[in-house]
């Protein structure tokens, strides 16, 4: 999953949302269950972590991730929430009898996301309050500073990585959770999935609510010099015959990044 991305030169700082998630070391099970840490765990989530406490369930799994096949841990019943994992790990055939699954197509940066949202339904918040405090005390229009950038660029790249795993896994909310995120980060830092835009078109079905994100973005939000200047480096080609289209059947349409339900009809995938 390991693809080459282009980074955007530079972010500039806009407003920051009045909400800001604070990032704290991701808890164990244990952690969530006893301190009842609610400010990014749901409700729901903290119920099947202590039915796993309660029950004595410590079974561990193992997932070997990427072509290093770097080990991840993980209890049974948390990896059965993926209706994939909980098939392998109780079937006769390799993976039921080692109680180990490998993601060799995965990234290690995607596979952590995925692992704490198994966990916490969530994921731990890319900046802490202060690092976020003294972001919003720059000047307007001031760019990022570049270890910041490189931090933002990470993450999506972490994200569209994830999104290719729980698709992989059959985990729908996990993948609607990583378009709001996408989404956010557009948002608040004006990040973009440019360097993006070739593996999505190669590794992404027309239709997938990643890639057609990632087509709305760049299409709507990109200065009109970026598209002459460096098109042939930036997008694919029919990512250019996408944009001409949706110029001539897209007049008059809702807009997905004012309107939160049609966001959701146009880019996430079905829970059912």
């Amino acid at each position: 999953m390991v693809s080459c991305r282009i980074p955007i030169s530079s972010f500039t700082k806009t407003v920051v949302f009045e909400q800001n998630k604070v990032a704290t070391a991701t808890p164990t099970w244990k952690d969530l269950v006893s301190r009842r840490c609610l400010s990014t765990t749901s409700i729901l989530e903290v119920l099947r972590l202590e039915l796993i406490c309660s029950s004595g369930s410590n079974e561990l799994v193992t997932i070997l991730v990427g072509k290093e096949k770097k080990p991840f841990a993980i209890h049974k019943e948390v990896a059965s929430y993926s209706p994939v994992l909980k098939a392998a790990f109780n079937s006769d055939f390799l993976e039921g009898q080692t109680q180990t699954y490998i993601l060799e197509d995965a990234s290690v940066g995607g596979f952590q996301l995925v692992t704490q949202w198994l966990y916490r339904q969530a994921f731990k918040s890319l900046f802490t309050k202060e690092e976020l405090d003294k972001m919003a005390a720059l000047p307007v229009n001031c760019p990022l500073p570049r270890d910041e950038q490189h931090r933002i660029f990470a993450r999506q790249s972490h994200l569209v990585d994830a999104y290719e795993v729980g698709d992989y896994l059959q985990l729908p909310r996990l993948q609607n959770l990583i378009l709001d995120e996408i989404e956010e980060l557009r948002l608040r830092w004006g990040s973009l999935l440019i360097g993006s835009l070739h593996y999505l078109y190669e590794r992404r079905p027309q239709g997938d609510g990643l890639r057609e994100l990632a087509f709305e973005e760049c299409r709507r939000f990109i200065d009109a010099e970026v598209f002459l200047l460096e098109n042939e480096v930036l997008f694919p080609k029919e990512f250019l015959l996408d944009c001409v289209k949706a110029d001539r059947i897209n007049r008059g349409q809702v807009d997905p990044f004012t309107d939160r339900n049609e966001f959701k009809r146009r880019f996430h995938v079905s829970e059912e």
